[in-house]
């Protein structure tokens, strides 16, 4: 075979395979680890292609993706870096049973669409977030309901979450591109949004806190539940506010109650995190 002709080949299967790893949506399943690149942080930007961590970091994830599979367990995560639009993920498209993750974006997006809420509200919202009240959950729902989180999950680039009730089936991509709108209004440098990120902070079983709480700044919310097979979960999503490199983290798995298996996997993560900027 020619050389020029077995470029080309080779050029056609990198683009098949880019183009593979930039889908979206519940059908394409993503099991490699991918590199997010782009520095804007519009949600839609946020294009994937296939990338290698650094060897020993490599071998550190895989072997705690597998402590935590090997248990019989499914884990997803979503990291993305807010300044230099690179990122890292793991079955970004796998769908879980939100649980409580879900609280978080609609409680910013009530704080950004209908601020009045912040006052009229201002208990529930804390009691919702930090202690991860249902009965607050409800009350903000049947008061303020859900076209207005329609509408703001479309502009993060999520028009397709499916709900039942209140809660929601999410990808681990979905609910990071949720937290990359979250993190533009924490950062607005409001008195509103000052309070409502203090919420966030120490919150009620997250593990990115537990891990990397004394370490960071960490907003995040988490949701848990263990009930039948799909109602199952432990997930977790927020921002690490690392320096000059704040990013969003997102980890969905069903692994309820194995804080033990997700807080080394979320350890390893940062340190990937830390490499990977400064690469």
């Amino acid at each position: 075979m020619k050389k020029g002709k077995s470029v080309l080949i080779v050029c056609a299967f990198l683009m098949t395979l880019i183009s593979f790893c930039t889908m979206t949506g519940k059908a394409a399943e993503s099991s490699t680890y991918s590199h997010a690149v782009g520095a804007s942080v519009v949600s839609s930007a946020i294009d994937m292609v296939v990338h290698e961590p650094e060897p020993r970091l490599k071998k550190e994830l895989e072997d705690k993706t597998e402590a935590i599979e090997a248990e019989g367990y499914n884990v997803s995560f979503w990291m993305y870096d807010l300044n230099s639009g690179q990122g890292f993920s793991y079955r970004e498209t796998k769908t879980y049973y939100s649980a409580s993750t879900i609280k978080g974006p609609y409680v910013v997006c009530l704080a950004q669409e209908v601020p009045s809420c912040l006052d009229e509200q201002r208990s529930v919202i804390e009691e919702t977030i930090h202690i991860s009240s249902n009965d607050g959950y409800k009350v903000l729902w049947n008061t303020y309901g859900k076209e207005v989180f329609q509408k703001w999950m479309e502009k993060a680039g999520c028009s397709d979450i499916e709900f039942i009730d209140k809660w929601a089936d999410i990808t681990a991509r979905e609910l990071g591109l949720l937290w990359v709108q979250m993190y533009d209004y924490f950062m607005s440098d409001t008195e509103d949004s000052r309070w409502l990120a203090s919420v966030f902070t120490d919150t009620l079983n997250s593990c990115i806190y537990d891990t990397l709480g004394d370490t960071y700044t960490v907003y995040s919310k988490a949701g848990w539940i263990n009930s039948s097979d799909y109602y199952m979960v432990q997930n977790d999503a927020g921002i690490v506010m690392a320096d000059e490199h704040p990013y969003v983290m997102v980890v969905l798995s069903n692994a309820c109650e194995r804080i033990d298996l997700l807080d080394p996997l979320i350890d390893t993560l940062d340190d990937i995190h830390t490499y990977m900027v400064n690469d």
